[in-house]
């Protein structure tokens, strides 16, 4: 499957619209797409991940986020990959999410992309109406590939150590490592060039959407 692929499962189309009453209600979505980016997902480890809220946020921005949404991506890796090119900025020390030996194609097609918008109600004077911009993604943690050739291992004491690897192996995942990479870019506050979703653009509430998943699962496992 290619990196085109539409996200699964078909409930979600790109360029719909998800509306939120309100920003806690991220952290209820996230629980509902975890399992359809990873089946596996430790639920455990996912539910000590940071608070997406705190990522939606622009620094020195202290006012509240009204009508949050989420338009969904198409080929959301595709967009991952050119977002920098696009003016996205990302955190310090992000990833640059090239592809490589270990995000396969089976991977790719499970990867999640939406883009948040959200309303200011700032109440300073002389303020002018904004909206908070973000894209985000989500998709299975790849594997550690260990190449063929000579390594470094560090031990308890400190020492270094050397060692070769004559076949390349995937190193097995622990149950504390999180199943599941979340990345989001640096929020902005746009004044001029807000997002405006389609007029056609389907329009569908959190609750309307887990009821969606749920019945696309029991039917799934019908079949």
């Amino acid at each position: 499957m290619s990196a085109e692929a539409a996200p699964n499962p078909e409930v979600l189309y790109a360029g719909d619209v998800i509306t939120f009453a309100h920003l806690s209600e991220m952290t209820a979505f996230e629980d509902l797409i975890a399992p359809l980016v990873e089946p596996d997902n430790n639920t455990a480890v996912w539910s000590m991940r940071p608070p997406l809220k705190d990522s939606l946020k622009p620094d020195k921005f202290f006012g509240n986020l009204l009508q949050p949404a989420l338009t969904i991506m198409a080929s959301p890796y595709d967009r991952l990959l050119d977002a920098r090119s696009r003016g996205q900025k990302f955190p310090k020390g992000a990833s640059n999410f090239a592809r490589n030996g270990s995000i396969t194609d089976e991977l790719i097609a499970r990867c999640l992309g939406f883009v948040f918008t959200a309303e200011t109600n700032s109440l300073a004077i002389g303020s002018k109406p904004a909206q908070i911009q973000a894209e985000l993604w989500y998709y299975p943690t790849p594997p550690v590939i260990k190449a063929v050739g000579r390594k470094t291992r560090t031990l308890a004491s400190g020492e270094v150590t050397e060692y070769t690897v004559t076949k390349d192996y995937v190193v097995p995942r622990q149950e504390t490592d999180p199943a599941i990479r979340r990345v989001t870019t640096l929020p902005k506050r746009e004044t001029k060039n807000f997002i405006v979703p389609d007029e056609s653009a389907r329009k569908v509430g959190l609750s309307a959407l887990q009821q969606a998943i749920a019945l696309t699962i029991i039917s799934t496992e019908r079949s």
